[in-house]
């Protein structure tokens, strides 16, 4: 969800161009959209590796299991 705020900032502020911020304000707001962002896509990366991992550990218990009852 922060990656898709990050995205939906960057957009707004460099797409649109609608907040009246000067040079300064728009740096500063460009740079937290993109750490949003950066922050957002690791996060779903570590998400997935999380996932990946268990479901790895579930497949060798199983099979483990299945050694042992063969």
């Amino acid at each position: 969800m922060e990656w898709l705020s990050g995205l939906v900032m960057m957009v707004w502020l460099l797409g649109l161009r609608t907040p009246e911020l000067t040079g300064f304000g728009r740096v500063i707001a460009a740079l937290a959209g993109v750490v949003m962002l950066v922050l957002g896509l690791g996060s779903v990366r570590l998400s997935g590796a999380t996932v990946r991992r268990r479901a790895e550990k579930r497949a060798a218990k199983t099979q483990a299991e299945e050694r042992v009852g063969a």
